[in-house]
């Protein structure tokens, strides 16, 4: 960041200074160049986490003075969230808002939703349901300041291991033991390690009609 320590922020009514400046010091290593981009990024990254879905920053030196920085930052509105909703049969529609911690009327972090999706995709995976996948609808209403989201939730069967038969008796007395039982994605790659196979060694079988998986020696290259 070369000699530049002295900063001055404009607009910033909802985020104080001094938070600002915490982030000024965490990028004081950047290379100069890179500097004001990262700053400007970092600050927008806040503000929009913060429900300020709109905010816009500029940095750049300050006209009068060679020395210190101005960033000026255009907050824009607060957006909460609005009406909050789900069509699923693992995901009741009552407890949407509790699973990911939002309530109508808490400022609404968009930025983070992705985050949260991607992470009850993999809990509901490793229930057994692989094929399962949730796609947010978000609509805004810049008028009122109101986010809707409503999630479409692809459930897809709930696959039981219906068979395990390999050619190596040590692979197959280890993953004999996950017959009878719920699909899990980590606990299958967890005696993958153990056993020091790889996926080319073993072939799942998903039967999406029954929710049925099986697990095979593969075959071997012709």
């Amino acid at each position: 960041m070369g000699g530049r320590t002295r900063f001055a922020f404009k607009g910033n009514h909802s985020i104080s200074t001094e938070r600002l400046n915490e982030i000024v010091r965490e990028l004081k290593d950047i290379d100069r160049g890179e500097f004001l981009k990262e700053l400007s990024r970092k600050i927008t990254e806040m503000y929009r986490i913060s429900g300020f879905l709109r905010a816009n920053v500029n940095a750049e030196p300050d006209p009068t003075d060679q020395d210190p920085i101005l960033i000026t930052v255009d907050e824009g509105r607060l957006y909460a969230w609005g009406e909050i909703g789900a069509e699923s049969d693992i995901l009741p529609i009552d407890l949407v808002a509790e699973l990911f911690h939002i309530e109508k009327g808490w400022p609404a972090n968009i930025a983070e939703m992705g985050n949260m999706i991607a992470a009850y995709v993999n809990n509901f995976q490793e229930q057994g349901y692989k094929d399962c996948a949730i796609t947010p609808r978000i609509s805004t209403d810049d008028e009122s300041g109101q986010v809707n989201l409503f999630l479409d939730v692809y459930d897809g069967p709930r696959y039981v291991i219906q068979s395990a038969m390999l050619d190596s008796p040590n692979a197959h007395l280890l993953f004999a033991k996950l017959q009878g039982q719920i699909f899990s994605p980590s606990e299958y790659e967890s005696l993958l390690a153990q056993g020091g196979l790889t996926s080319n060694d073993i072939r799942l079988e998903f039967n999406a009609s029954r929710g049925e998986a099986s697990i095979f020696s593969s075959s071997p290259e012709p």
